[in-house]
């Protein structure tokens, strides 16, 4: 699947409740959606932002077979880091915060 099918997946996830948060050290910090500060209608609107040049396919650190999407939109001059993925029905969300500075 390219991006923008994938992204239409993953907006039908989120809207429908379908999202499992991958256990992390910093998961506090590096996922402000699995903690509450971002609600999952800011989610949507961020996902919604990202357009095709702003996302690129990696791979999952500890599962080299499995395709993730990593994402960098800015919103309301805001940029946002997003390390989503599709297994099954549901989203997988490893990282979901706003980007680091550039030092």
């Amino acid at each position: 699947m390219g991006f923008q099918e994938d992204k239409r997946h993953m907006l039908a996830c989120l809207r429908q409740g379908r999202v499992v948060h991958e256990g992390r050290s910093l998961q506090g910090t590096k996922n402000l959606l699995s903690s509450g500060e971002v609600s999952e209608t800011e989610a949507l609107r961020i996902l919604e932002a990202v357009r095709g040049q702003q996302a690129q396919q990696g791979v999952h650190h500890y599962e080299p077979e499995q395709p993730i999407w990593i994402m960098r939109p800015e919103v309301g001059g805001v940029r946002w880091y997003l390390k989503l993925y599709l297994s099954g029905e549901n989203l997988v969300c490893l990282s979901f915060h706003r980007a680091e500075e550039q030092k």
